[in-house]
């Protein structure tokens, strides 16, 4: 006897929820607020401007990549204060701005928007742009050889 039910095919989440991705960054934005005031508190005013410019360039960048592609406005799913917040606690506080401010354009316009948004990311875009932002800071890209046993140095 044959099953003459259909499957749904979608694609993901399959499983549905009522949270909201705004919903779920300003639970994030929450979460690293505290992080942020002990930042300013050890480090000095110079921690606070670095995490408002991170998060005016992050959301500049998303705001002027969205409007460039001619795409919907996505700024108030608050990804952008999300990635600009996580790409300032990662950075120095004495790091030059024009540094702070690259690091931003490449994860939103390199990495969040040319993969597709904050669904189609692969890896973590903070992580690769910082990455590239401490190579930019040293003046040259450093080569990780690994040794025979596959980590470290050889």
């Amino acid at each position: 006897m044959i099953d003459t039910k259909k499957l749904t095919v979608s694609a993901s989440p399959h499983q549905k929820s009522a949270d909201t991705t705004t919903g779920i960054m300003r639970d994030v934005i929450i979460a690293l607020v505290p992080a942020g005031i002990a930042a300013v508190l050890v480090f000095g005013l110079r921690a606070l401007a670095v995490i408002v410019v991170s998060v005016v360039s992050c959301v500049l960048a998303e705001f002027l990549s969205r409007k460039a592609m001619k795409k919907e406005d996505t700024i108030t799913d608050l990804s952008a204060v999300v990635t600009g917040l996580l790409l300032a606690y990662n950075l120095p506080s004495n790091i030059p701005f024009w540094i702070v401010v690259l690091g931003a354009v490449i994860a939103i316009v390199v990495i969040k928007q040319m993969f597709g948004g904050i669904v189609r990311v692969p890896r973590q875009n903070v992580r690769r742009c910082l990455r590239r932002t401490q190579q930019i800071r040293l003046g040259r890209r450093r080569s990780h050889r690994c040794n025979s046993h596959g980590y470290g140095r050889p």
